[in-house]
């Protein structure tokens, strides 16, 4: 005989788990379950909801054989009050929860199948107040799922801990149309960027994948946090330990400490609401001194895809006699160099494996974006354009966007304009991102197609 039965609930649900005589039977998004019975008798089914705000209580019902599209009661908190931090786990989380009775309790962790992988205690309690701190390291990376059970209630949370390129303590931000991972071994640093189901459009080193601390610079790829100009050694301070992190509403900020000597504190901001991911960069001076910077937003992109980058269109009739931005090049830049395409009001960078060598273009962008395109998907940039008055306050010739390319990958460069940081002061740079999935990749300089995604996407 079959069982459906639906739990109520009126806040928008994640993840529906279902015991029947306190043995888990089914975890889905949907709030039917529906169970094969073969023995008659009388069952004990238990809902627990994992909504939006990772909150899950449940009630339970008994049921005789028989009974068909059964109604469980509306989801409700009683009893006890239960608070779990941090999530995404890293190695430990803390669990505090308050019982009004005394009664007896059970903490453990299953996997997603409902197994379980770790009983964190059990027994009798009085009331009161109980903390419990857990470290999970060993435990390997994916969704958990905590449970605790007092008397006949039970409260259930989702947990994720996140092994990503051999860093093996990553937190996952996502919803229904963007993915992305943050390792915090090293950084701040992002390292996964996709749409639900598509590839990493994030270059990753393999040869410093997973590596942590030493006392050199390593790319590693992703999207990291620089300041402008380069320079040697401030730019280039090492950012190969693990950095402070802490959850944010729909978010996460990450903390990296200042290097000793040269005192500037960075900080990644990251929130995800309906698939459009908002990077707040941050630069603190912790010196004793004043420092002049630009923040410089950094996403190395992999390796088969192309940039673009909006040109202000020429005008067909002389209407000025000053000119209209900068285009700057490096000492290795080669305006003839097979993987650019200049058009009318494009430039397209193609990466190239086979292209070895360095390129590299700033220019003003007074559109405030740029996009990659690679393995149908699009990821776009936006940023703050600027003042055109205000280009001589950018650096590099007044540059508010730069590229760069070699056989392994390409950067998607942002920076703001300079500014002098007395002690204490910070800066601050701000990006949007967005990537949507089922774009096919333009011909280099097939404007036509590029006004098209501009028209829908931008």
């Amino acid at each position: 005989m079959i069982f459906n039965c639906n739990a109520e609930n009126t806040s928008l649900a994640a993840v529906y788990t279902w015991y029947v005589n306190d043995s888990f039977v089914g975890m889905a998004d949907s709030n039917t379950l529906s169970w094969t019975v073969a023995v008659e008798g009388q069952y004990k089914i238990a809902c627990c909801l994992i909504d939006g705000n990772d909150t899950v209580v449940s009630e339970q019902i008994n049921v005789n054989v028989g009974q068909a599209d059964l109604e469980m009661p509306a989801i409700s908190v009683s009893g006890f009050d239960v608070d779990v931090y941090p999530n995404p786990v890293k190695n430990n989380f803390t669990l505090n929860y308050t019982i009004t009775e005394g009664s007896n309790v059970n903490v453990s962790l299953l996997d997603i199948s409902g197994k379980e992988v770790k009983n964190i205690r059990s027994g009798y309690q009085e009331a009161g107040s109980y903390t419990l701190s857990e470290n999970i390291k060993d435990i390997l990376s994916g969704v958990l799922i905590l449970r605790l059970q007092v008397n006949d209630q039970v409260y259930t949370e989702k947990l994720t801990k996140v092994e990503f390129a051999g860093w093996k303590n990553c937190l996952e931000l996502k919803d229904d149309k963007l993915e992305l991972i943050v390792t915090t071994d090293v950084g701040p640093r992002v390292i996964g960027l996709n749409a639900p189901g598509g590839q990493n459009m994030m270059n990753v080193d393999p040869a410093t994948a997973g590596k942590t601390g030493g006392g050199d610079w390593h790319a590693y790829g992703g999207h990291r946090l620089w300041h402008s100009p380069e320079i040697m050694p401030r730019t280039y301070e090492p950012d190969n330990i693990p950095v402070e992190w802490k959850a944010i509403p729909n978010g996460v900020l990450l903390t990296n400490a200042p290097f000793e000597g040269r005192g500037i504190k960075k900080e990644i901001e990251i929130t995800l609401e309906d698939g459009t991911a908002t990077l707040k960069h941050r630069l603190t001076n912790c010196s004793l001194w004043p420092l002049e910077l630009a923040v410089w937003a950094l996403t190395v992109m992999a390796e088969g895809g192309m940039e673009v980058l909006p040109l202000i269109t020429p005008a067909k009739s002389q209407v000025s006699l000053l000119p209209s931005f900068p285009l700057v090049m490096w000492p290795y830049s080669d305006f003839a160099d097979s993987r650019l395409n200049f058009g009318r009001k494009y430039i397209c960078l193609s990466q190239d494996p086979a292209c070895e060598g360095p390129t590299k273009l700033g220019y003003y962008n007074p559109f405030g974006w740029a996009a990659y395109f690679n393995a149908d998907q699009a990821f776009v940039k936006r940023f703050d354009a600027g003042d055109p008055a205000n280009i001589g306050k950018y650096p590099d010739f007044g540059c508010s966007y730069e590229t760069f390319s070699n056989e392994a990958m390409v950067e998607m460069e942002t920076l703001s304009q300079m500014m002098l940081l007395q002690p204490g002061e910070s800066a601050e740079h701000t990006e949007r991102w967005n990537v949507y999935a089922g774009v096919s990749r333009p011909a280099p300089g097939d404007e036509a197609a590029l006004d098209a995604f501009a028209g829908k996407f931008i």
